[in-house]
């Protein structure tokens, strides 16, 4: 292999195993307005896109333990790689850039967290809620119950005065 393409496939194999999410697609019906506003959507995101030949992304796939195939792989392809951080939000953007162009762009798998995926796989994971409304979720559940016991207590000191008031207007 060329010194070139070596450059290529090790700058790839570094993007794949220090991302936690690595999402190869064909975008070979997007023009080059469209190509940009995708890109910013996954970079405001968290991702990264990177536009990439078959063959290095196949042998940097490879060497990462992916097990790609040519015919797999129609069109031009690129790849979306995002940390653990940004995983789940790059992957939403991608779904919602997917949804609003539907004939542009086509998921056709990858890996998230070590895993082998499918396009099903990534849109599943679309769906997850972000982190931080799964924060909220966990710290709502954290809150009901000391909220509750406040209400209770309340109740009981108002009731007091309540009672106390009663016995004070009759006499």
């Amino acid at each position: 292999m060329r010194k070139e393409k070596e450059f290529l496939k090790d700058a790839a194999q570094n993007k794949i195993s220090a991302s936690d999410i690595m999402v190869a697609f064909n975008y070979s019906k997007m023009d080059a307005n469209l190509n940009a506003d995708f890109r910013d959507s996954i970079n405001n995101a968290g991702g990264d896109v990177y536009v990439i030949k078959k063959r290095v992304l196949i042998k940097s796939a490879k060497e990462e333990g992916l097990d790609l195939n040519l015919k797999e792989l129609p069109g031009h392809i690129a790849i979306m790689c995002a940390g653990a951080d940004d995983a789940v939000a790059s992957t939403k953007a991608l779904y919602t850039f997917k949804k609003d162009n539907a004939d542009k762009l086509e998921v056709l798998g990858g890996q998230f967290q070590g895993q082998s995926c499918v396009a099903s796989d990534f849109e599943k994971i679309s769906k997850l809620p972000s982190q931080d409304e799964m924060r909220a979720q966990l710290l709502s559940v954290f809150e009901a119950p000391m909220s509750q016991t406040l209400s209770v207590v309340n109740a009981l000191l108002t009731s007091v005065v309540h009672c106390l008031e009663n016995k004070a207007s009759q006499n």
